[in-house]
């Protein structure tokens, strides 16, 4: 894949998600013609509690819920047995706001499975773009492709 097509793929993705966050808000309590948002129109539920550091979630097309945590696990909440699963760990280098810190759905995740982390190797000074593959509710760290990496100061 070139530069420009992975600059091209994480620049969509992060549209993505800022346009979904943006659709989703309301209009602002004061502004003309505004109305107030109907606390009763949404249900809370607690999907999950005492979290180490989660960075990004995301969800999938069958309605599990994948997260990153910044010390290096993937872990997966199935809606249909309610149990969360580790679904993998990379190694990471955890410190200075370092970590796994990306997470994102390739768009035909459905048909292929295929998922980008953003992390920072413990044996590189940067951080690491890469795809990987979800076997079911697992992590194949050896359909590992690097796609982009950047060298930052530590």
């Amino acid at each position: 894949m070139s530069p420009t097509r992975t600059f091209g793929l994480i620049s969509s993705c992060f549209a993505l998600l800022a346009g979904a966050a943006l659709a989703q808000e309301a209009p602002h309590p004061t502004a003309k013609g505004a109305s107030k948002v109907d606390p009763t129109r949404f249900e809370a539920t607690k999907l999950v509690t005492a979290l180490d550091r989660p960075m990004e979630l995301t969800v999938t097309p069958d309605g599990r819920v994948l997260w990153i945590e910044l010390a290096g696990k993937l872990r997966i909440f199935d809606p249909q047995t309610s149990e969360v699963i580790e679904a993998g760990e990379l190694p990471v280098f955890a410190e200075q706001e370092n970590g796994l810190i990306g997470l994102a759905l390739d768009p035909d995740f459905a048909r292929n499975n295929e998922l980008y982390l953003l992390y920072s190797p413990p044996d590189f000074s940067g951080q690491r773009l890469s795809r990987f593959r979800l076997d079911g509710n697992i992590l194949d760290r050896a359909s590992e492709q690097v796609l982009l990496t950047f060298e930052e100061q530590r």
